[in-house]
């Protein structure tokens, strides 16, 4: 007679549990590692700061930026307040300054 432990679903079940432990760490080491590899999103300025100098640049326009690109910008910034307020302000961040280099201002 078999029991759950010493049978044959007995040792498939404990495999198909260390095998699912193995993976969830094996994610969790992915995802440590992707956020001390991500580069951060800058030293010196923050979402908000960024925000800040898209929103001037958008009203004064320095590099004299064709409509397009201006209406762009601003949809792009839309999204960015989004993302940001949605928990995911590295994508917000960067999606601000994809709107400074449509409006010739990168850095």
């Amino acid at each position: 007679m078999e029991t759950a432990v010493t049978g044959t679903r007995g040792i498939g079940r404990l495999a198909r549990i260390r095998g699912r432990s193995r993976l969830a760490l094996a994610a969790a080491f992915a995802g440590a590692a992707l956020l001390l590899a991500a580069p951060p999103a800058s030293a010196n300025t923050t979402f908000e700061q960024t925000l800040k100098r898209v929103d001037e640049a958008l009203e004064t326009n320095p590099a004299g930026a064709p409509k397009e690109a201006i209406e762009s910008c601003r949809a792009m910034r839309k999204t960015a307040v989004l993302l940001n307020k949605m928990g995911r302000p590295v994508r917000g961040f960067r999606r601000l300054k994809g709107g400074l280099q449509l409006l010739g201002l990168e850095e």
